[in-house]
């Protein structure tokens, strides 16, 4: 299982199992928090063009919308995002959006504006592309009972010059959005270069109802530390971005964000070597951080 997504009221877990090829739906006791299996959705469509990296269906992430309604599931191995309808529990697949660009193999994603659920409909669904090394922008119109996705930009992760050293190895990992609306970060792993890192790109354009003018312009590179980031997360002030590495010098980096722009510095404020989690080799430095308090 690649990722878990909750329902807005915690007693739904819609599970990417990448794997498998599935997308899991699962009822959880509000008693003792056992899980039942309710629906299992097979991921069929047709697979990308990667031959060694889209031999099957890979779902890789769910989302779920602002509405508490509806979740995009991310499938890497078939360029694919499935729209799952969960109104009246029936988690029905409604829609399935194909990426405009063959191969890009999408991995994670955000609605945008990024509200809390059940508030005003997103306007944008924004998707990085793992094995292209790309973001693309969807515009969103809401139905009856689906989401039409168009897509409006696809852009690179890198900025001019600031491409990776081995582009053949390099991979998109996690993105995030912040919740000022103004900031939409994307980490690059296997990058060859000393030190893997995070692209910044700032988001311009009309953010009310119609969202027909978002779009992403690249900012900056920040160095993430370390090597091969397997997640970061924004703390719940937006002040700080923490960033977890599973190899490379610093397993734990902390970033500030610049207080009148937003951006993050280049400087961190705190770090914990690699060391601190078991060494350098195989991967063993931490995969997951987030603020609990």
């Amino acid at each position: 299982m690649a990722h878990l997504e909750f329902s807005a009221r915690k007693d739904r877990i819609v599970g990417s199992a990448f794997g498998q090829g599935t997308v899991d739906v699962w009822e959880v006791d509000a008693t003792d928090g056992t899980l039942t299996l309710l629906k299992q959705i097979e991921s069929n469509d047709a697979l990308g063009p990667n031959a060694a990296r889209q031999e099957a269906p890979h779902p890789h992430q769910a989302v779920l919308d602002n509405s508490a309604r509806f979740f995009a599931v991310n499938d890497l191995g078939t360029d694919t995002i499935l729209v799952i309808d969960s109104l009246n529990d029936a988690f029905d697949v409604v829609n399935r959006v194909r990426l405009p660009n063959a191969g890009c193999g999408p991995r994670h994603g955000a609605f945008f504006p990024p509200l809390a659920a059940g508030s005003d409909f997103p306007t944008n669904y924004i998707v990085a592309c793992e094995l292209t090394s790309e973001l693309v922008v969807f515009e969103l119109d809401y139905q009856a009972s689906n989401i039409s996705f168009t897509a409006v930009q696809t852009i690179s992760n890198f900025g001019p010059g600031l491409g990776p050293a081995n582009a053949t190895t390099a991979t998109a990992g996690e993105l995030a959005v912040s919740s000022d609306k103004g900031f939409v970060f994307v980490s690059n792993r296997n990058t060859g270069n000393e030190t893997d890192f995070l692209s910044v790109f700032s988001v311009s354009g009309a953010q009310g109802s119609s969202g027909a003018n978002v779009r992403l312009a690249f900012q900056a590179s920040v160095s993430t530390g370390g090597a091969v980031p397997r997640m970061f997360s924004l703390s719940k002030d937006q002040e700080t971005l923490f960033v977890a590495n599973q190899d490379g010098a610093i397993g734990l980096q902390a970033l500030p964000r610049e207080a009148e722009t937003g951006e993050l510095a280049v400087q961190a404020a705190a770090v914990l070597a690699i060391e601190t989690f078991g060494g350098l080799g195989d991967n063993k430095g931490p995969q997951f951080v987030l603020q609990i308090q």
